[in-house]
């Protein structure tokens, strides 16, 4: 499974290599984009064959986008091919109205190996709500890896309009600022994703990719007469009592007249290996009572020396005073 991920990781990282360097000419241009750096992002995931146009030069960025396009674009982006697949992580399963001679009948097939759970009774015609591309998205990137994401909860005001099945999958892709809510703090989770939106996601999934294992392999150790690229350092892991001085703090930024963003800062730290999660949230009544846990190095992994400031923040209602309490997630 490991092998795999590698595999997956290292092509993707290739891929998007390759197609940083055919950045020259405008004949792969798309007529119907905005300028910006959407533009950019759209038309080097055209070089990379994963998103086509209308034939026209067009790519209709407004447009909304089906299941059967999702899903496609999904399994191309992240090159989930037959010859990756494990076939224990998934399992047969047979599509109401999915089409055998369908262009996308194979894409489907390897959703259901690939354990993307899709509905038996999916339309494929149907347009995919926001919500729901997330989901697959995030199913489709956890594939790639474990990512080290944040662990705060976030409230979004328009959660119960939000499919229990794709709630974590959200929360998760919050924490990794991959999307974000508005500043009402809704996510407009049923409406229709449009492929403008759809790709930039995708192109923003594939960059996360690649840059963790830019980090990870700058921390391998170098070949025998060669310098590090970064400068390491492995600190050992003392145990020691906590003091006042080593204390983590808050930092209250409203939102808006309701919403109030909670900064728990645990101050400057040698090294990334130190980080700090949001465990939960007790209210005791007009208290909101933050429970962090900091996060210490492992022992048995190099860090870059590079000075670090961890941090986590959540949101919580204006009419509450904060307190903060340490918990340990690992007892």
């Amino acid at each position: 499974m490991e092998k795999m991920k590698t595999v997956i990781v290292r092509r993707t990282v290739l891929v998007l290599l390759a197609f940083s360097l055919m950045m020259g000419g405008s004949v792969f241009a798309f007529s119907d984009l905005p300028q910006g750096e959407s533009r950019q992002k759209l038309e080097e995931l055209k070089r990379m064959g994963i998103i086509s146009g209308t034939g026209d030069g067009r790519f209709q960025p407004d447009g909304e986008l089906t299941n059967a396009q999702a899903i496609a674009m999904l399994i191309k982006g992240f090159d989930l091919s037959w010859a990756r697949v494990q076939f224990e992580q998934g399992k047969e399963v047979s599509y109401d109205n999915v089409a055998a001679d369908a262009w996308y009948a194979e894409s489907f097939e390897l959703a259901a190996h690939y354990g993307f759970e899709l509905p038996s009774d999916i339309d494929p015609n149907a347009v995919i709500s926001k919500a729901a591309y997330v989901h697959y998205l995030h199913r489709a990137l956890e594939l790639q890896g474990p990512f080290p994401v944040t662990k705060m909860y976030f409230m979004i005001e328009d959660e119960d309009d939000i499919e229990e099945a794709y709630k974590n999958s959200i929360q998760i892709m919050l924490n990794a600022r991959l999307i974000s809510l508005d500043e009402k703090q809704h996510f407009y989770p049923t409406q229709p994703i449009t492929r403008l939106e759809a790709a930039v996601l995708l192109y923003d999934s594939l960059s996360l990719v690649r840059e963790r294992q830019e980090f990870e392999d700058s921390l391998q150790q170098p070949e025998e007469g060669e310098e590090p690229t970064l400068p390491i350092v492995q600190e050992p892991v003392e145990e020691k009592p906590l003091s006042i001085e080593d204390d983590a703090s808050h930092t209250i930024v409203p939102v808006n007249e309701e919403v109030n963003k909670v900064i728990v800062d645990w101050g400057t730290k040698p090294h990334p290996g130190y980080g700090i999660a949001i465990a939960g949230i007790v209210f005791e009544g007009d208290k909101a009572i933050i429970q962090y846990d900091r996060l210490y190095p492992d022992p048995d992994s190099m860090y870059p020396q590079v000075i670090a400031y961890p941090k986590a923040e959540t949101f919580v209602s204006s009419a509450y005073t904060i307190e903060l309490e340490e918990v340990n997630t690992e007892d």
